[in-house]
């Protein structure tokens, strides 16, 4: 299940931020965001497929865990660091 919340969370984030941008259908959001996130961190994080990606794979495995099996501290560690680490890796590959 993992792998699955792994890639998941990086399509999801990579979504996101492609939908928000101008001329896509929720491209009223990323205005929104500008004019309303006052607070530079926050404003990252909803405009970084890389922390959108973290920040799902940390919830979505957290949820997972609890509402199905054991939770594990070492593999949530694990699952949102790879999250962040192959969406950082592609985004390198495919915007260069």
């Amino acid at each position: 299940m993992e792998i699955r919340i792994i890639l998941s969370s990086m399509i999801l984030g990579q979504v996101w931020i492609l939908l928000i941008q101008p001329d896509y259908i929720l491209d009223f959001m990323g205005s929104v965001i500008d004019k309303t996130m006052r607070w530079p961190k926050i404003h990252h994080l909803l405009t970084c497929s890389t922390c959108m990606a973290g920040q799902i794979s940390l919830w979505w495995y957290l949820i997972w865990a609890i509402s199905v099996g054991p939770y594990s501290l070492i593999t949530h560690f694990f699952v949102v660091v790879v999250t962040i680490w192959l969406t950082s890796f592609v985004n390198k590959i495919f915007k260069e």
